[in-house]
């Protein structure tokens, strides 16, 4: 009868990890997303040697650079982190040819982590 009981509390236990978590994590993101409609606003961001300034269809913005905590850049996008929850995202596909190099010459000048 004890083994039957920590079975049901095993299956019990996985069923929320897989599901009930992932679902919450899906509707709270949905939830904030319509709630702020700045988030689905295209971004240009301007690279410069003492900032970024970052300009939406609402808002402008300027970031220095020792606001930026690291950049991660993956197959397809370049990720700026700014803590450890909060990053902007930029698709690799909207860097010119040579605005990379020049975002890496930035970050290594400014002593920021990165992997570019």
């Amino acid at each position: 009868m004890l083994v039957d009981t920590a079975n049901g509390f095993d299956i019990l236990l996985l069923i929320i990890l897989l599901f009930f978590f992932p679902v919450i994590a899906f509707v709270k993101a949905k939830y904030l997303y319509k709630k702020n409609p700045q988030i689905g606003e295209t971004v240009t961001y301007e690279i410069m040697d003492n900032r970024i300034l970052c300009t939406g269809e609402t808002y402008r913005s300027t970031i220095t650079w020792n606001k930026i905590l690291k950049v991660k850049q993956t197959n397809k996008w370049i990720f700026l982190w700014f803590d450890k929850q909060y990053a902007a995202s930029i698709h690799k596909r909207d860097f010119w040819e040579g605005e990379r190099g020049e975002l890496k010459i930035n970050l290594d000048k400014h002593g920021i982590k990165n992997n570019l």
